[in-house]
């Protein structure tokens, strides 16, 4: 299924083209799962684990430019199945941390860290040099950090969530607890979304507290070198409170896609960090919970999920973004900035074309 969508994204684009990619029994593809999680190395994405009716433990590559799917041949003993765990890529390895296995003995909870060698594709058991490790958890944050693997939040069982963050040194396998300082600090949740955005910042938005059961609108900037927080104060048609989304940052904007609270949310929201404005996004994804989605490029691929119409997904979309015309981004600052130019018409005259120009596209606009 094609498809297109006229919009602005990431500051970046004004139009998108999507394609829309079902399990096809006469191919290679991926079975329905949400939980899994997602990354980018090279030309590809690749997802891990996840469950539908069960958990698992397969690796599947796609290959972005020609959209194909294959299953490598992993002759090293691999992670046991899990869902809810985080996926990072440093360096050509894929960390996978934590996650929930299934079963209930002794416990489901995971706190086991895993790399994957994405040349060789060879699995192996990371070990810290200490005995001191975050505690087993599910629906945590990962990040990537000058070094260091940054872990926040989860938690086990619906009344115990955790609002703490550790780092995790690649290089010296230790792991170390970060404390956080600030005026209003993240409460413990769950299945919130967290992601790099300009450096030393990382971003936390939304999110499941307990007590009993609160759905999370907030957002948050943490310094990862001062481990300053900064309660975001933004304006505009702010996300209803939800959890299970999916996020990603490019060119100042963090973009969050659908999510669930007491229903499954179907709609997706940007914001220009410099701005700190929501706008809400037209993305033709549908209501769903914990799909992944990743940006390579200009290409933007979301994966699986669960969704309400018929369960766990195997869907692929791939949207291809189109970078602003030189006209376009003349215009849209020109809409950014109309109480100034209207200002300067009334202070100091324009051009009669100019004039007719600018009137134009910004009631086009």
């Amino acid at each position: 299924m094609n498809g297109t969508t006229e919009k602005t994204i990431f500051n970046q684009r004004i139009e998108s083209t999507w394609t829309l990619q079902r399990e096809d029994s006469t191919t290679a593809h991926p079975s329905p799962r949400f939980g899994h999680t997602a990354v980018v190395y090279e030309e590809s994405m690749i997802i891990f684990g996840g469950r539908n009716m069960r958990c698992t433990n397969d690796v599947w590559i796609l290959h972005v430019p020609t959209m194909c799917w294959t299953r490598p041949d992993i002759p090293s003993q691999q992670p046991c199945s899990r869902a809810g765990h985080t996926a990072i890529v440093e360096d050509g390895m894929m960390y996978v941390f934590g996650g929930v296995k299934d079963g209930s003995q002794p416990q489901p909870w995971l706190d086991d860290l895993h790399k994957l060698d994405l040349k060789a594709m060879t699995w192996e058991v990371v070990a810290a040099t200490t005995d001191r490790k975050p505690q087993p958890r599910k629906g945590h944050t990962a990040v990537s950090h000058n070094g260091r693997m940054i872990i926040f939040g989860g938690g086990q069982e619906d009344n115990l969530m955790f609002s703490d963050m550790w780092s995790f040194d690649y290089a010296q396998k230790v792991w170390q607890e970060i404390t956080l300082t600030g005026p209003c600090l993240p409460c413990p949740r769950m299945y919130h979304v967290a992601v790099m955005a300009n450096s030393p910042t990382m971003v936390v938005f939304g999110g499941r507290a307990a007590n009993p059961c609160a759905f999370l609108n907030d957002l948050y900037l943490i310094n990862l070198e001062t481990n300053e927080v900064e309660l975001l104060k933004t304006t505009g048609p702010q996300p209803a409170q939800r959890m299970c989304s999916t996020a990603i940052f490019s060119n100042h904007t963090l973009a969050v896609f659908t999510g669930g609270a007491y229903s499954y949310l179907s709609d997706s929201y940007q914001i220009d960090l410099r701005k700190r404005q929501w706008e809400p996004l037209k993305m033709p994804l549908g209501g769903r919970t914990r799909p992944t989605t990743v940006k390579r490029g200009d290409t933007m691929i979301t994966f699986g999920g669960c969704v309400c119409e018929n369960g766990y997904v195997a869907e692929t979309l791939k949207m291809t973004m189109h970078p602003l015309t030189l006209r376009e981004l003349c215009v849209t600052k020109l809409v950014e900035t109309s109480e100034v130019v209207k200002s300067l018409e009334t202070q100091c005259g324009l051009p009669e074309h100019l004039h007719s120009m600018l009137t134009l596209e910004m009631y086009r606009y």
